[in-house]
């Protein structure tokens, strides 16, 4: 503190950051060039964890299992350590094929499983793998393979379940088009919507415009 304020600079910065946790998060999405040049930081990206002897304990259970035990196995880890940062008391509320931003999980949290999942696996995960395998059932097929295995490709082939909002209200949030049915202006299409109304009809034939000064060459 005090050589930075001999200096004399005027933006200085003197903050006590938690490393693990903040720069986890900022490069979730993206590289740093910033904490790049932090040696802090830098020392953070570049650690992996400890191996032991070679082979993780989690790998060493897997190895005698079949590729769709070894999946399952996986899936539960996954969905039980996102239940654990999420605040569930079970992975019940977590389908194996439902998004994780689905399930409420953000920059933050996503590097809290990732941490997890390091500790769990003992493989160096990147900060975005939650994003980069969108699903329990798909981080859970990567896993597979950094561990050992030899096919990317998920056990279960089940899709992915987005869950749409059933009674969230229509929201005009703006408009730049002709109103259909007689409508006047927003107000007046926002009963329309309301009341059910239709206003499907059969292409217009003429709509008043100036064909010929809007193709003239020569206006």
């Amino acid at each position: 503190l005090a050589t930075a304020l001999d200096r004399g600079d005027g933006n200085i910065v003197v903050a006590d950051v938690d490393w693990p946790r903040f720069a986890g998060t900022f490069t979730a999405q993206r590289p740093s060039a910033l904490l790049s040049e932090l040696p802090d930081a830098r020392d953070l990206f570049d650690a992996t964890p400890a191996e032991q002897d070679d082979t993780s304990d989690l790998a060493r259970r897997l190895a005698g299992l079949d590729e769709a035990e070894q999946e399952r196995h996986l899936t539960e880890l996954v969905r039980s350590e996102a239940a654990a940062v999420l605040g569930h008391a079970s992975a019940d509320a977590l389908p194996a094929t439902r998004a994780f931003r689905e399930l409420g999980f953000d920059s933050l949290t996503a590097v809290e499983l990732r941490a997890r999942l390091r500790e769990a696996t003992g493989l160096a995960l990147p900060a975005a793998v939650v994003f980069d395998y969108p699903t329990p059932a798909a981080l859970a097929a990567h896993l597979r393979v950094e561990l050992g295995g030899a096919d990317a490709t998920p056990a279960s082939s089940a899709p992915i379940v987005l869950q749409g909002v059933a009674d969230e209200p229509i929201a005009i949030v703006s408009m730049a088009c002709r109103f259909p049915g007689g409508v006047a202006g927003p107000e007046d299409l926002w009963d329309f919507l309301r009341a059910g109304g239709d206003a499907v009809t059969e292409f217009p034939a003429d709509r008043g415009w100036d064909v010929e000064a809007l193709y003239d060459p020569d206006p």
